[in-house]
């Protein structure tokens, strides 16, 4: 079963920062699911990935992008969620730098997702998600994940 349901994102700001914010999805009318984050909590959210968690701001973003799915006001907000998430790791001369691929592997997706879900349903999104095999995700599959709901559902337990 795939949800498709209005969404509402309620922002608490203390001194010009997001300190919080509420996602509620809405059926006639009627809140069905309603969650709020602090910053000081996704401060403290394990992460089970290998990748560093995202930045406050960044998850801010990113989040927006998942829960409005094909309702973006703008396409290129999809490709900036996408390049927020592509930090694939290159060494160079005994060093490792971070550099985009045009790639989300696995545990950069689950670096953001596991603060929002459990790894079952991490690992379904990945899985659901990449089309070709790869085992990557690329930015047509981002896309088609996004603007199908999937990675909003997967958080919502919708699936």
């Amino acid at each position: 079963m795939v949800c498709f349901h209005p969404i509402i994102l309620l922002a608490q700001i203390t001194d010009g920062q997001i300190t919080s914010v509420t996602v509620e999805l809405i059926e006639g009318g009627v809140t069905i699911h309603s969650r709020t984050i602090t910053q000081e909590e996704y401060q403290r959210a394990n992460v089970s990935s290998s990748v560093q968690k995202l930045a406050w701001d960044d998850f801010l973003q990113v989040l927006q992008v998942f829960m409005l799915g094909n309702n973006q006001e703008q396409e290129s907000d999809i490709a900036r969620a996408f390049d927020i998430f592509d930090r694939g790791k290159r060494g160079l001369y005994n060093r490792t730098t971070c550099l985009p691929d045009g790639l989300i592997s696995p545990d950069e997706l689950r670096a953001f997702l596991s603060t929002l879900t459990d790894e079952y349903r991490v690992d379904l999104c990945v899985f659901l998600a990449d089309i070709d095999g790869s085992s990557l995700i690329n930015l047509p599959e981002f896309t088609r994940m996004v603007k199908s709901g999937l990675a909003r559902d997967i958080i919502y337990e919708c699936v």
